[in-house]
């Protein structure tokens, strides 16, 4: 109880984060289910706003690698953006939907489809194929490194202390 008291501001600026995501996750879901089962678009919908949000708090070290979680977490946003739109303008306007020429219905696919494996292909990257070794275990093997190098170079100075004296 007195966690919550001591933080109780940073509880308080955090509670909408649910809310507006699922808001948000609607409009996706809204878009998604034009073109999918209603499960799939559900797990659609979570996928893009826990993108956002798991970028966003994932701790990431590097500057480099912190400024592309950010530019991929931009490109849900957008994505969810759009989706919500075009699901708001949809829900007020269905007859638009019927009797699209072909180019539209393939311009609504292509922008259903292609985000989606975009955002995931570069989150899996950012995540998975990046990787870097963590601050400790490089400090670890470093320390493990010196000694070894330190052990040797003892090694090779008894090696030709006793040689040396051999040869003299």
């Amino acid at each position: 109880m007195r966690r919550i008291t001591q933080n109780w501001r940073n509880i308080l600026a955090r509670l909408p984060l649910p809310t507006l995501a699922l808001a948000a996750s609607y409009g996706v879901y809204s878009f998604s289910a034009l073109f999918v089962p209603e499960w799939v678009a559900i797990i659609q919908a979570a996928a893009y706003e826990l993108t956002y949000i798991g970028l966003s708090i994932v701790d990431v070290p590097e500057r480099a690698r912190r400024r592309r979680a950010i530019r991929i977490s931009l490109s849900a946003v957008a994505v969810s953006v759009v989706y919500n739109s075009a699901a708001g303008y949809y829900a007020r306007n269905p007859q638009d939907l019927i009797g699209l020429p072909w180019y539209g219905e393939l311009a609504l696919a292509i922008a259903h489809g292609a985000p989606l494996a975009i955002v995931a292909y570069l989150v899996a990257d950012l995540l998975f194929h990046t990787w870097t070794i963590p601050r400790h275990v490089l400090s670890t093997q470093r320390r493990a490194l010196v000694r070894r190098l330190v052990a040797e170079v003892r090694r090779g100075r008894q090696i030709w202390e006793t040689t040396g004296k051999q040869l003299a």
